[in-house]
């Protein structure tokens, strides 16, 4: 008896072999090595496969039915060639292109039948067409359809593959309801700004009105520190910051539309002139022609069309020489003052 109970003890202690536990290890492991489905490059692939940053880029034809947006880089700037040459919004335009170098998308279909049910036939789409001087780096056309708030539905002008991609491109375009042809908005590529130029580089300031010099003000370098001074002998000094302030406030002018200049915006009488002083001997001129209908024509010399602006804009420029004078120039305590008294020094 003593010796079946030991024989069991001995059983129950024993270590199994090594070959009772290898299947069950190698399942173990072999559960863990399994990994998740890694899509294919026919399923999820780079779009466009050429770069489109702006650097690589000279024209993007965007056509939408009839309609359709011309942008052309010269002289290394964007501008809207349909548009009498119009300054593009960089911005703009800079965002366009990286969101197509970087597009990436799934494929959802390469039936040509199903093309229409994507509003991404030729017929239906928008058409963008890129370019390096004459040569086509790619063409893509836009589905009118979406795949979501933020997909659309992209593929390659001469292939049916066609890709959902999760960038609402559409709105880039200007599109936020029913994409059709008189929704297309070509002013919204369009920089309306008025004036364009470096802060930094403005030397000189002129305000001419009825062809005389209303305001002249010049900045004088003394001891690497720059300083405003008029041209006139004023008793009050200039406020420094509210030429500063003048100055990013031409910048920041935006126009209500641009006109072709053969249009007649009234310059040959201009009464309202600004000349900006810049480095290297450089100016540039902006005119005020006549009124209509509350706003002014406009004409900047850096550009070779006229616009339109609001009367209300224009009055945040039109100064008199003490909008640049300081605050209280005699330091005069207004508490103090008992009485005040006016003489008209010409009649005594």
């Amino acid at each position: 008896i003593f010796f079946i109970y030991f024989f069991f003890f001995f059983l129950m202690i024993r270590r199994p072999p090594r070959s009772t536990l290898f299947p069950y290890t190698t399942l173990f492991r072999s559960k863990k090595a399994v990994r998740p489905k890694v899509p294919t490059a026919e399923q999820w692939a780079n779009i466009v496969e050429q770069s489109t940053s702006k650097d690589n880029l000279t024209d993007c034809l965007i056509t939408l039915g009839e309609k359709n947006v011309h942008l052309v880089k010269k002289d290394d700037k964007w501008t809207v060639d349909n548009q009498q040459g119009a300054y593009a919004d960089e911005q703009k335009v800079d965002s366009l292109l990286n969101k197509i170098d970087s597009l990436e998308g799934e494929l959802r279909s390469d039936d040509k039948n199903l093309l229409s049910d994507y509003g991404i036939s030729d017929a239906e789409g928008i058409h963008i067409q890129l370019k390096k001087e004459a040569s086509e780096i790619a063409q893509l056309v836009l589905g009118t359809k979406k795949a979501g708030w933020n997909k659309n539905f992209v593929r390659l002008k001469g292939s049916n593959a066609v890709y959902v991609v999760e960038e609402n491109m559409l709105s880039d375009l200007g599109f936020w309801g029913d994409v059709k042809e008189e929704n297309f908005n070509m002013d919204q590529w369009i920089d309306k700004r008025i004036l364009h130029f470096d802060q930094e580089q403005v030397k000189s300031i002129k305000l001419e009105k009825n062809n005389e010099m209303f305001i002249s003000l010049t900045q004088e370098v003394k001891d690497d520190k720059s300083k405003w001074k008029a041209s006139k002998d004023y008793p009050m000094k200039l406020d420094q910051s509210k030429v500063s302030n003048f100055i990013r406030t031409l910048t920041d002018l935006r126009a209500g539309s641009i006109v072709s200049s053969e249009e007649n915006g009234g310059f040959e009488a201009s009464a309202w002139k600004i000349t900006i002083g810049l480095d290297n001997d450089k100016s540039l001129t902006l005119v005020r022609g006549k009124k209509e209908n509350g706003n002014y024509y406009v004409k900047a010399s850096d550009k070779g069309y006229s616009l339109k602006v609001a009367e209300f804009t224009l009055n945040n420029i039109n100064k008199s020489d003490g909008d640049f004078f300081i605050n209280n120039p005699l330091e005069v305590n207004e508490n103090s003052i008992t009485e005040i008294k006016i003489y008209d020094v010409e009649n005594n």
